[in-house]
């Protein structure tokens, strides 16, 4: 399928890559559609306003933040254009009616977000919005919730979003001036529209590491799935728990969403221990996840020399590359990292071990990780081929028929901390103008972070973010892939570890 011409006045940005393609073709067969960054923010004059005006008062505040925002990040102002054509591409939006993107309205407000998914056969609608929540019983809150496809943005990138958008949102502190003129509805909406400067698109991850392995690498990337007949692959290779019920068997796509949480003290105490075991957080949470999942998903009657537990962990690569991938800038530079154990093993190994083992593995594949996009290539650039790539794995018959590629997913974006661009003297507050401003600034409560289902991802999602300590996750899943019951308990499960390990320093698994 050809590509059809640009419209006139259309501007083209760049093609995409396969990664950013994978991405698309997920939502094109309705396996996939957004990550959600949710921040909540508190100010002191906030409960002043009449509740009734509160919208109405803080609508130019923010409109202004975006604006910046918009003008900052390029992903932003992009939209796809000839998305079931063999080359697809980013093209340019020139205005964005930011009225269009922007509600008012957290369980339940993440997962109606979640289903509604981006259109990617208009070039000229935005590929994210957002939605300001406003509470009675909390005046002086303010809740702003960034939804974006994740072909302009991997999860780290809801830290490039909200750096900025709270740099910005300091910014315009004089509109709570009371004195100012009140804006009518005619300046609100020209307030609303973003005239978008043409700027290149980031750059991909292609362009800035080396993606292609040593011949010796690929061998054995390849070997397995070109020389071993699949019916012998079932045989000897482990198959994993994927979920209660086949992929193929669900016709609705609906994500649900658990929030889950530690105190700062708690969230204190794993640290250090993590650190005096030579272990991470993000380790913790692996020996963390595996403990529930498999007491509260993995039935009983299962033979468990069989069975494994397939973990997969989103690698952050922009790290790697060179130079760095600043934490302000947008784009989807990530891979997964698999790990597979058994499930008979998992109770019989110390809580510690398990971790440093996870942790010592992951040091381990890290460089070699960026090797799984450069064979995307392989797919071609036909868009037939990657949708029957994708329909493929939906309805394999490896691993029992469930068409999922991993029993969970922990994707971990670690410690938020806030950076702008500015120079360190006010960063750090010493300018005397700064300085005499910080008494008015909006303040960070927490941040939550979650992404959706995916129908031929892992059964379940468990995503974690910690802001100043506060240390707060969602578990995602596919209704009706795990009942709703197994999932409050393995929830309840994962917390109730970590809160042991804050407690007593280590857990014992039986």
């Amino acid at each position: 399928m050809s590509c059809e011409p640009l419209p006139p006045n259309v501007q083209l940005l760049r093609p995409l890559v396969p990664l950013e393609r994978y991405f698309t073709i997920r939502q094109e067969l309705n396996y996939y559609k957004n990550i959600i960054s949710y921040v909540r923010y508190t100010h002191k004059k906030l409960p002043s306003i009449p509740f009734a005006n509160v919208r109405s008062e803080i609508t130019p505040i923010l409109y202004r933040a975006l604006r910046s925002l918009v003008l900052r990040h390029p992903a932003l102002s992009a939209a796809f254009f000839g998305i079931k054509s063999n080359s697809p591409s980013f093209v340019h939006i020139p205005v964005i009616d930011l009225s269009s993107i922007v509600t008012f309205e957290l369980e339940r407000l993440m997962e109606a977000q979640h289903h509604i998914e981006f259109s990617q056969d208009s070039f000229n609608i935005p590929l994210w919005r957002v939605v300001f929540v406003l509470n009675k019983a909390r005046r002086n809150e303010l809740g702003v919730l960034f939804v974006y496809h994740h072909g302009i943005g991997d999860g780290k990138s809801s830290f490039a979003l909200h750096n900025l958008f709270y740099k910005f949102l300091n910014e315009n502190l004089d509109l709570f001036d009371p004195n100012r003129p009140k804006l009518d509805d005619t300046a609100l909406r020209k307030e609303a529209k973003v005239d978008a400067p043409l700027r290149p698109h980031p750059r991909p991850i292609n362009e800035r590491i080396s993606l292609r392995p040593p011949l010796h690498k690929i061998v054995p990337l390849v070997a397995p799935h070109l020389i071993i007949p699949s019916f012998i692959r079932t045989v000897i290779e482990n198959k994993y728990w994927a979920g209660d019920i086949p992929s193929k068997s669900l016709d609705t796509y609906h994500t649900k969403v658990k929030i889950f949480t530690l105190t700062k003290d708690e969230f204190q105490k794993v640290y250090g221990y993590a650190k005096n075991e030579g272990s991470t957080i993000q380790a913790v949470l692996y020996a963390a996840v595996l403990s529930s999942a498999t007491k509260y998903l993995v039935p009983v009657t299962v033979t468990s020399n069989t069975l494994s537990l397939k973990i997969s962990t989103p690698i952050s690569l922009r790290p790697i590359t060179n130079p760095p991938i600043s934490p302000n800038e947008m784009g989807v530079y990530v891979v997964d990292f698999d790990s597979n154990i058994l499930v008979g093993r998992i109770h019989k190994i110390e809580f510690w071990k398990l971790a440093r083992e996870w942790q010592r593995d992951f040091l381990k594949i890290k460089p070699e990780a960026m090797h799984r996009i450069w064979l995307l290539r392989f797919v071609g650039k036909r868009y037939e081929e990657w949708i029957k790539l994708m329909k493929g794995w939906r309805f394999a018959k490896d691993n029992d028929g469930m068409g999922r590629e991993a029993s969970g997913k922990i994707s971990n974006l670690g410690r938020w901390i806030v950076t702008d661009d500015e120079d360190d003297e006010k960063r750090d507050g010493t300018d005397p103008e700064v300085s005499a401003k910080q008494e008015e600034k909006w303040e960070i409560i927490d941040m939550t972070f979650s992404q959706c289902a995916n129908v031929v991802g892992a059964a379940f999602y468990v995503n974690v973010v910690t802001y100043g300590d506060n240390f707060r996750g969602t578990v995602t899943y596919q209704e009706g892939a795990i009942s709703d019951d197994k999932i409050e308990t393995f929830v309840r499960g994962l917390v109730d570890t970590l809160k042991c390990v804050a407690e007593k320093g280590d857990v014992n698994f039986n």
